[in-house]
């Protein structure tokens, strides 16, 4: 994945106090750290923050400086959370995706999906 991705992902669990999103953010903010070699200037704020509990988050993502790549200036929708949130939310799940939920789960692990602008991008 690109950096702009996990640095868009760290953004939107940016400042939850939910210890899975913590971790989320610290491995995202990782990750496109080594990506790219920058984090904080790939994404700006978030906005139009939902949180279901026991379900997941919706908010949108702004590029940093009114520039963000990928994506020009428009705020992209991130939506990141178990497979029922995203079927809520309209986010469809492909085959791949679903393998790699069951596959963590069976073994124990908390998985979540994170979708952006509509398509689900990481389990």
């Amino acid at each position: 994945a690109d950096a702009r991705l996990f640095a868009v992902i760290a953004a939107a669990e940016h400042g939850s106090e939910h210890p899975l999103a913590r971790a989320i953010e610290e491995g995202c903010r990782n990750a496109a750290a080594n990506a790219s070699g920058r984090v904080d200037d790939l994404v700006a704020d978030t906005d139009s923050f939902v949180v279901a509990p026991g379900l997941g988050i919706r908010c949108t993502v702004g590029p940093a400086g009114g520039h963000g790549e990928g994506h020009g200036d428009v705020p992209v929708p991130v939506v990141i959370g178990s497979a029922e949130w995203m079927a809520r939310n309209d986010v469809p799940l492909g085959p791949g995706a679903h393998a790699m939920l069951h596959k963590l789960q069976r073994r124990g692990r908390t998985a979540v999906v994170a979708a952006v602008d509509g398509t689900a991008r990481a389990v």
